[in-house]
């Protein structure tokens, strides 16, 4: 999977005026409204993504933030023909192409707001795999796994060993 195109088609940032500093905070995974898509065209060998983030416009929650914004990327992505096709390289393909807007916009708002009268405002993290879905057998694979020594119980073997 390769990227071939990256573009911003909508870029909306605002500074909110806080009605009192002390209610001021960093934003959180809460605060935004999120929605990604991701969709293949086989015949074409192509993938689109498109993440849309958006602060919260609820009053509770502008009060608190230095910024309003809405955000959204788009990105189109070559993909392999040769490479077989599972539910587990789809859910690979939808998390990189996930993975790729969401570090392309955080990089977007961080710019945006780096002249602002607040400074720079840094997206919370977002958990990757809340916008890609569930892994294929997930189950599976945790009952699966077999289990190990912990770390600390080799150590203390090797050091009886000497």
């Amino acid at each position: 999977m390769q990227l071939k195109e990256l573009v911003f088609p909508e870029l909306s940032i605002g500074a909110v005026m806080p009605e009192a500093a002390d209610k001021v905070r960093p934003m959180e995974l809460a605060d935004l409204d999120i929605k990604f898509s991701f969709s293949i065209i086989k015949e074409e060998s192509l993938g689109f993504a498109s993440l849309s983030i958006r602060s919260k416009r609820a009053p509770e929650i502008e009060q608190c933030l230095n910024y309003k914004f809405d955000i959204k990327a788009f990105a189109a992505f070559h993909l392999d023909e040769t490479e077989p096709v599972d539910a587990k390289l789809e859910f690979t393909r939808k998390f990189n192409a996930a993975a790729t807007l969401v570090g392309a916009l955080r990089e977007q708002l961080a710019q945006l707001t780096s002249r602002g009268p607040w400074g720079v405002t840094v997206m919370p993290m977002i958990p990757l795999q809340q916008l890609a879905g569930k892994y294929p057998d997930a189950e599976l694979v945790a009952s699966t796994k077999k289990p190990s020594l912990r770390p600390g119980k080799r150590i203390k073997a090797r050091v009886a060993a000497k």
